[in-house]
């Protein structure tokens, strides 16, 4: 090994215990430790070692090391960095609580930047798809009427047209849907089954 990989792997050692030290300091709460860990665990995963490594220091920096290494292309690269963020942020005083508050806000704010996108152009691409997706899922989630209700025009609208669409009617996507259909098939069936009972309870039958 040359002086340069001992003192990188020296560094990333360093590095390494301060996250573990970080996620098992019981003075930060509990979801702020659980979210570090979280960041860690991707870079964790990429090495093939797989024991219990939040209990045993030595394994966890070895992993950690290890994975570091490893992570040279995406996704990977990306958990690596925000590892990298934190582990700096930290060195230079922030808390934890500082630090995923300011990821939290930096998620929202990309997030809204999205979300207020203008329509894409091409309806035949995928980050139309993404945009029209994004825009139906505020409208479901949101609390204005309106958009709720036009929201469900529109997505009965689509189910009907595809519906009536011979090319839909391929196996590729009955295949790709089934899934999704049987598993809301059996939420409404037990929803239904409930209500059931619950009336009949009600009515003072058996």
């Amino acid at each position: 090994m040359s002086r340069k990989d001992n003192t990188s792997n020296k560094a990333l050692q360093s590095d390494a215990l301060l996250i573990f030290n970080t996620i098992h300091d019981k003075a930060t709460p509990k979801a702020i430790r659980e979210e570090i860990g979280y960041y860690a665990d991707d870079v964790l995963n990429i090495s093939p070692l797989v024991p219990d490594l939040w209990s045993d220091r030595e394994l966890f920096v070895a992993c950690f090391v290890d994975g570091m290494k490893r992570a040279t292309e995406e996704p990977y690269t990306y958990s690596r960095d925000t590892v990298r963020e934190i582990v700096e942020s930290l060195k230079k005083g922030e808390t934890p609580e500082e630090i995923i508050a300011r990821f939290n806000e930096a998620r929202k704010r990309v997030a809204s930047e999205r979300l207020n996108a203008p329509e894409p152009k091409d309806k035949s691409s995928n980050d139309w798809r993404v945009w029209k997706v994004r825009q139906l899922e505020r409208a479901f989630n949101g609390t204005d009427a309106k958009a709720y209700d036009a929201a469900w025009t529109e997505y009965q609208a689509l189910l009907r047209g595809l519906v009536s669409d011979r090319q839909f009617y391929h196996v590729s996507y009955a295949l790709a849907l089934l899934p999704h259909l049987l598993a809301a098939r059996q939420e409404i069936d037990a929803t239904i089954a409930r209500e059931k009972r619950s009336s009949q309870k009600r009515g003072g039958k058996k």
